[in-house]
């Protein structure tokens, strides 16, 4: 890969995210599935190993380990713990420790303060009551607005493509 990157083109170069995790998964048709693969992916996929990538150059590589993988393996003495630092990522609805590195670095490059771990147990930030969404605009189809924070009627969970489950309708009060 580094012979590679040497003789091309900058924008040819191969730039790599790893991402660890274990655990039991799922033999689909063709495909895998479960809880562990979904974890791996929202590692692979977060914006903290990018930025870890992005800064990193001209190393073609960085890697990004669950939580459980730092502990069975790293902590366990498997593999050497230098360089790795732990990071809170949050992607859709996956949020949970993990630890990167730079290879060759003695530490990764390109964290930002939101990464700490730290900071997770910190709420959001209020919003503003420009950016709030009165519930009105989401109930008023189901049932009657009694006043702005007393709704009486049916809820009837669904996707946005208007696929809704019917036995998962209750009586909201």
């Amino acid at each position: 890969m580094l012979e590679h990157d040497a003789n091309c083109d900058p924008a040819e170069s191969i730039r790599i995210r790893l991402s660890l995790h274990a655990g039991d998964v799922i033999e689909g048709e063709g495909e895998w599935a479960g809880q562990p693969v979904i974890a791996a992916c929202r590692l692979v996929n977060s914006a903290v190993i990018r930025r870890v990538l992005a800064a990193a150059a001209p190393s073609p590589l960085a890697l990004i380990v669950s939580d459980d993988w730092y502990a069975a393996v790293v902590k366990e003495g498997y593999a050497s713990g230098q360089g790795y630092q732990q990071v809170w990522v949050q992607e859709k609805t996956f949020g949970s420790l993990a630890w990167v590195k730079g290879p060759g670095r003695t530490s990764p490059p390109g964290l930002r303060p939101e990464d700490d771990p730290g900071r997770r147990h910190q709420p959001p930030a209020p919003q503003s009551p420009a950016e709030q969404v009165p519930a009105r605009k989401y109930v008023v189809k189901h049932g009657n607005l009694i006043s702005d924070s007393t709704f009486e009627g049916d809820v009837v969970f669904g996707n946005k493509y208007g696929n809704s489950d019917p036995t998962s309708r209750g009586g909201a009060r």
